[in-house]
């Protein structure tokens, strides 16, 4: 509302200027997401199509690997 002067009464489905501003947004994210700069971000923000609240996720911590198996044993 704040960033393109609307009131919160106004009807978005009919506003060309906030649909191509959520348009921008949701390619730039996931630019940068796409981007060696966000490896490892604390928090991924989505902007998910059909609306104009953001979500925050919070990835934990880059899982362990899973182990390998053990190798068999050399038979000489």
């Amino acid at each position: 509302m704040d960033v393109f002067g609307r009131s919160a009464s106004s009807d978005r489905s009919d506003d060309t200027i906030v649909r191509v501003g959520a348009r921008e947004v949701r390619k730039r994210l996931v630019q940068y997401y796409a981007s060696p700069e966000a490896r490892g971000a604390a928090v991924v923000i989505d902007l998910p199509a059909g609306s104009y609240v953001p979500e925050f996720r919070y990835p934990s911590a880059v899982a362990p690997s899973a182990p390998t198996p053990a190798s068999p044993p050399d038979r000489c």
